[in-house]
C-alpha cells in the first residue's frame, strides 16, 4: 500500500510539473492579436533578417519547419503562395529549426528550386518566441503565423494541417486590413 501511495505522488508530481512547464511555455509565446515578437536572424546566403526594421511594409508569413515528410508534402504549396503574393506585398519566410544542421536545408531548396527565403535559427532563439521550445524531430503544435503589416499576429495554426486554401482566405484579409 506504502509503495502504491508513493508510485501515485510520484505520477501525480511528474504530471503537474509536466504541464506546469507547458503553460509557462505557451503563456510566453506569439498569440494571435498581440505583436509578433522580434527577432533577427541570417539567411542562408548569410543577409540578416531583422523583423523590428521590416515590420509596417510587408504581411509576413512566419513558418517554422524541420522539413519533415509532412512540411516537405506542402512546401510547393507554400511556393505557389509566395509566387502568387509576393507582387501584393507579402513575404514568406521559412524558419529552420534544424538546429546546426544546414546541409538539410541547402540540399532541399536546390533539389526542389525552392525560392522560399529561409533563415538560419541554430540555437532555436526564433522558434522559442513563436511556438515554444523546440524538441528535435517534432513539429510545433503552431507553426505558421500570418503578421498584418501593424506587426500585429493576424492568424497562427499548424502546417500542415491547416488547407492552403485557408492560408489564401487569412492572407487576402491581412491585405485588407488598414
Amino acid at each position: 500500500m506504502k509503495t502504491t501511495f508513493i508510485i501515485y505522488l510520484t505520477i501525480i508530481f511528474c504530471v503537474t510539473t509536466i504541464a506546469n512547464a507547458q503553460l509557462f511555455q505557451s503563456a510566453n509565446v506569439a498569440k494571435v492579436g498581440k505583436q509578433a515578437p522580434e527577432f533577427s536572424l541570417k539567411d542562408f546566403q548569410g543577409k540578416k533578417f531583422n523583423f523590428s526594421k521590416a515590420k509596417n511594409d510587408k504581411v509576413r508569413i512566419f513558418w517554422f519547419t524541420n522539413l519533415c515528410s509532412g512540411c516537405l508534402s506542402v512546401i510547393s504549396d507554400i511556393e505557389k503562395i509566395k509566387s502568387l503574393y509576393e507582387k501584393k506585398g507579402v513575404e514568406i519566410i521559412a524558419v529552420s529549426q534544424l538546429g546546426e544542421d544546414k546541409a538539410t536545408v541547402e540540399r532541399i531548396v536546390k533539389e526542389r528550386k525552392l525560392t522560399l527565403r529561409f533563415l538560419y535559427d541554430p540555437k532555436g532563439e526564433a522558434t522559442a518566441k513563436y511556438s515554444g521550445r523546440y524538441t528535435p524531430g517534432t513539429c510545433p503544435l503552431k507553426s505558421f503565423y500570418i503578421v498584418q503589416k501593424n506587426g500585429m499576429i493576424q492568424f497562427a495554426n499548424h502546417f500542415p494541417g491547416v488547407p492552403a486554401v485557408e492560408i489564401v482566405n487569412q492572407l487576402e484579409k491581412a491585405l485588407a486590413a488598414k
